[in-house]
């Protein structure tokens, strides 16, 4: 089957995107435990404009074994990084076998570990040991900071100060939890929106990667402010899980579904 797009000789977006593989402009979608023909045609569909697959809390251990290999070979075979929820290192660290829950994980064909306080909370200087040693192990580490049922905003201080220290642990990238973000909601919120502009800028949005609901306003206001090459990660949402999430998410990166794009513009030949 040929890569090539309809329309591309005489139509073009408002924005142009990278093409895989790519650091910064990721996207990433929720697989609470896709049947592999379902998972093969949606890629087939989306592929292209997905780059990472979480497989939330402890779902990876609760398929087959061989069918989670065989899920894997998808997902490699259309170009996207899965890893599994960040609970499963916190229920290793609970158990004293984080080394081995790495080395299983790395030997399955896991690249990309998820270091979260989903369900626990861990001790600063443990937090960074993890990174460490995931990343000396050949992981990209994704480090998430921010309360899931978040009460309150990101402490700007706080936020900076953490992350910085996850990237020089040998963090890939910084999460910023859905929860606050929603919570926050800058697209309405000129304070919160400042405090955001503040971390971002202080950090630079390659570094992090800004978990959403299926909210488009929360895109938006990310690609208004920072450009079609933020990380983005569906979280929230029954659209987290479908193609219609990526596509979505795609449109806006390209220009649409955005202010001052094609939309309601006066066209006449």
């Amino acid at each position: 089957m040929s890569d090539r797009k309809l329309f591309q000789d005489c139509i073009s977006f408002p924005v142009r995107r990278m093409e895989k593989p790519r650091d910064t402009g990721l996207t990433w979608f929720l697989d609470w435990g896709a049947g592999l023909t379902f998972l093969d045609e949606m890629l087939d569909a989306v592929g292209d404009h997905l780059d990472l697959a979480k497989l939330p809390a402890l779902s990876a251990g609760l398929q087959p074994q061989a069918y989670l290999q065989s899920k894997l070979a998808v997902y490699k075979k259309h170009r996207v990084k899965p890893f599994m929820g960040g609970m499963y290192l916190e229920a290793a660290l609970i158990s004293r076998k984080t080394e081995e829950f790495m080395k299983d994980a790395l030997d399955f064909g896991f690249e990309v570990i998820e270091i979260s306080e989903s369900e626990s909370r861990m001790v600063p200087s443990t937090k960074l040991t993890l990174i460490e040693k995931a990343a000396s192990m050949g992981f990209s580490v994704m480090a998430e900071l921010g309360p899931h049922y978040a009460e309150s905003p990101y402490d700007q201080r706080e936020v900076i100060r953490s992350a910085r220290q996850y990237l020089n642990a040998g963090a890939w990238k910084v999460i910023l939890e859905s929860d606050v973000i929603s919570f926050m909601a800058p697209w309405n919120e000129p304070g919160n929106a400042a405090t955001l502009k503040c971390i971002i800028d202080e950090l630079q949005y390659e570094n992090l990667i800004f978990e959403v609901s299926d909210d488009v306003r929360t895109c938006q206001w990310f690609i208004l402010n920072y450009g079609p090459d933020v990380n983005l990660a569906l979280n929230k949402g029954p659209v987290a899980q479908l193609a219609e999430g990526v596509m979505t998410i795609e449109h806006i990166r390209r220009g649409l579904l955005m202010p001052d794009t094609w939309y309601g513009r006066i066209a006449s030949l």
